[in-house]
């Protein structure tokens, strides 16, 4: 099975005067081709997951990009598009059988306010039939767009993020179960207008751990 594992990661403030240049997601993280598995491969991250589950399953990975970069204004229009065609090169060359990819879901570029909805979009016109999973951040803005691009995502349940490594395997677990016909997954969202104070949104903390377990009981019950 061929595999395409990406991260791309930046959690823009469109206020923040700090410019998002190539070089602030070199400082934080930037690994390409083989280095993707040597950084990321046994970590505590969405990434480290799907490498984990793919070679459990003896797949071909192929690991075009690996970046994050920490919170600052918008990404500039050239790097976006560079990160982009990094991520979509190895599609255009060859069909996957499927796409597993760890977003945060808040990316903002110069020219582009859905940075994730916008990849994902642009992954499907190249390969429309690709099966794609998608995890995101807690803090994501989860937009239409990304969800008509994708074949299923999931979301942190924590801050601090504690579960990043659990949520991209437990996503790709699904994805490789579906892949092999034994499920059928479905997606519905909501959006729901919650505004917390800033200081006040850790999920073991009211009110958001009282909002977290109002809704996994609306979940249980259906």
């Amino acid at each position: 099975m061929r595999v395409l594992i990406a991260m791309m990661k930046h959690e823009t403030n469109t206020f923040s005067p700090v410019p998002t240049d190539l070089t602030r997601f070199n400082n934080w993280a930037y690994y390409t081709g083989a280095d993707v598995l040597d950084q990321f491969g046994g970590t505590n991250t969405p990434t480290g997951a799907y490498i984990d589950q793919a070679r459990k399953r003896g797949c071909e990975m192929v690991t075009p990009l690996a970046t994050e970069a920490m919170p600052s204004g918008p990404v500039h229009q050239d790097v976006y598009e560079h990160m982009v065609q990094t991520i979509l090169a190895p599609i255009e060359e060859q069909p996957f059988d499927v796409a597993l990819l760890d977003l945060h879901g808040a990316m903002v570029a110069e020219d582009e306010a859905d940075g994730e909805g916008c990849l994902l979009s642009r992954i499907r016109a190249v390969q429309p039939d690709l099966p794609i999973a998608v995890t995101l951040d807690l803090h994501c803005n989860l937009t239409q767009r990304m969800v008509d691009n994708c074949t299923m995502m999931i979301g942190f349940k924590t801050y601090p993020h504690v579960d990043m490594y659990e949520v991209g395997d437990q996503i790709a677990q699904v994805m490789f179960r579906a892949l092999e016909g034994s499920i059928s997954p479905v997606m519905v969202w909501g959006n729901r207008p919650v505004l917390a104070q800033t200081l006040c949104m850790g999920t073991a903390d009211a009110p958001m751990s009282g909002l977290q377990d109002m809704t996994r009981k609306l979940e249980r019950e259906g």
